[in-house]
């Protein structure tokens, strides 16, 4: 307990040799970048009731509650481990009555097989235990099921928390199908479902659920609703919208995540980009067309008074529309000439775009993005084609000009060949003249797989990338001094020459010392 951990670490190095010792911090290091990027990690109901235990030396605030299949149970017993059934659900029971955890969070799915009926007990016993200390704190409900749940099981479970709800995320989640036969019809899960659609007439989407007042009523403080792939229909966003109008007309909804629901019609779409979501909003994976596209940039057009965030002055933070692929010019034309100026980050990542539609986006943007009232931050289009010199010169005017980009993603790691080097020369030009992108991602790949590929350009290619890189620290570093009122503020350049200093570069200390701070004394 008392060891010196230089000494540990030295004895370490001795022990495994320099190499060993070298490979074996790199693992332990990959480790702990998976550890946090995945904590907390998906867990049994067995390994969550043993860390739920008072004797578990530890205290959780987040459960993150996973099962497999049966599968083969039948051939070996052993394998009953993380299976949904009574005898661990009783164990969690006893667990949650006694544990000194006070839990916050609670993600509840993931994997679905087996019967349904330990499915609904699992929801009924975090329902009918709201009133324990563990679960007095809760905030974040999370369901991922992949298959039906009764929507009396879903209120029975969400009601006892809709006052202290933060956040709420339902994902391929349905309730109940209605057959030929005016019967209701239970199916074990989606494909099912699909399966069986020439005998079904409806299905009704979770989201329904919103449509009952003793439970809306009490969801007051909410700062994220999540319904992905939820299969809503016009209906249900009928019935989202007048939850969000009526709960959220002043302070507004701050995150509305409607991911992966591909059946929303233009009038739909519009009417959600003009609801009360303040920072917020993601239609990625909703099978967006050019017709819907063009909706949406008649809600976001600037004086539109039926966009609640124009009429209480609110700029979106946030448009997520990426892996829509039906997108083509006629639909986002309109968006690139209205989107800058009414929002912070905007992604349109995988949208199947090919060199020629990249050109006329960045074309069409560039007029918005060269406006000094533009409001766009983040630029996000991932998979786009921009290794070619018409796209690099729209980026290079681009980069010239504006004032407010901080991040411009523009890479495709599913492209394996690196950017050319007179493009990236030309991207580099219009970088010099730019005081405020810090982060630019570009098809450069590995520079070694191009040094043992493309030998006779690997030095030039270096060379640019360097010269990139040299704008873009001085650009984190806090060049944009030099364009504002603070440019003869020693406090404020001491802190550029720290950030200088921390990125280990001294030609950008130097430039920083030569072109600035010299004027100061």
């Amino acid at each position: 307990m008392g060891s010196d951990p230089a000494k540990t670490s030295l004895l370490a190095k001795r022990r495994l040799g320099f190499k060993e010792y070298i490979s074996a911090a790199l693992t332990m290091s990959t480790l702990q970048a998976m550890n946090n990027k995945w904590a907390p990690p998906l867990r049994s109901v067995e390994e969550t009731t043993r860390l739920l235990k008072p004797d578990s030396r530890g205290f959780l605030d987040e459960v993150k509650l996973c099962w497999r299949e049966p599968g083969v149970l039948k051939k070996d017993s052993s394998l009953s481990a993380g299976v949904l059934n009574k005898k661990n659900l009783a164990s969690l029971e006893r667990a949650l009555k006694k544990t000194p955890s006070r839990l916050k969070n609670l993600s509840v799915g993931w994997k679905h097989g087996g019967s349904r009926k330990p499915l609904i007990q699992l929801l009924q016993l975090f329902a009918n235990h709201s009133g324990r200390p563990a679960l007095k704190d809760l905030e974040s409900i999370e369901l991922v099921l992949a298959a039906w749940i009764p929507d009396s099981t879903l209120l029975q479970l969400l009601l006892p928390y809709a006052p202290q709800l933060k956040t709420l995320h339902i994902q391929a989640t349905r309730m109940k199908v209605k057959t030929k036969k005016h019967t209701t019809s239970f199916f074990k899960n989606m494909y099912q479902s699909v399966n069986a659609v020439e005998y079904v007439l409806e299905e009704e989407s979770v989201v329904k659920i919103l449509s009952v007042p003793t439970l809306t009523s009490q969801l007051t403080n909410l700062t994220t609703l999540s319904f992905v792939d939820c299969d809503i229909l016009d209906a249900e966003v009928d019935i989202l919208l007048k939850f969000l109008w009526r709960q959220y007309s002043r302070s507004g909804l701050p995150i509305l995540n409607l991911r992966s629901n591909r059946h929303m019609s233009a009038r739909s779409l519009q009417r959600l980009v003009n609801a009360p979501v303040s920072e917020r909003l993601d239609l990625s994976l909703c099978d967006i067309t050019s017709g819907d596209a063009m909706a949406i940039a008649r809600a976001l057009q600037p004086g539109n008074r039926a966009n609640w965030r124009q009429e209480n002055n609110i700029t979106l933070q946030e448009l997520s529309m990426c892996g829509n692929y039906q997108l083509d010019e006629v639909g986002f034309v309109p968006l690139a000439r209205c989107c800058p100026s009414q929002v912070q980050q905007w992604d349109l990542s995988y949208c199947d775009w090919n060199e020629n539609q990249t050109f006329v986006l960045l074309e069409e943007m560039a007029p918005s993005l060269m406006d000094p009232s533009c409001s766009l931050k983040e630029l996000s289009l991932q998979g786009a084609k921009i290794n070619n010199e018409n796209v690099c010169r729209s980026i290079r005017k681009i980069l010239r000009v504006n004032r407010s980009l901080v991040k411009m993603t523009l890479d495709d790691p599913k492209y394996t060949m690196p950017m050319s080097i007179l493009n990236m020369q030309t991207i580099v030009q219009g970088l010099k003249c730019n005081y405020n992108l810090q982060e630019l991602h570009l098809d450069l790949h590995s520079l070694r797989r191009q040094k043992r590929m493309y030998p006779g350009t690997f030095e030039t290619a270096s060379r640019v990338y360097n010269e990139m890189e040299f704008f873009l620290i001085l650009n984190r570093a806090g060049r944009g001094l030099l364009q504002s009122d603070a440019y003869l503020e020693k406090q404020a350049w001491m802190a550029a020459l720290l950030k200088a200093r921390q990125s280990g570069r001294v030609d950008v200390l130097f430039w920083l010392l030569r072109n600035g701070v010299v004027h100061l004394f």
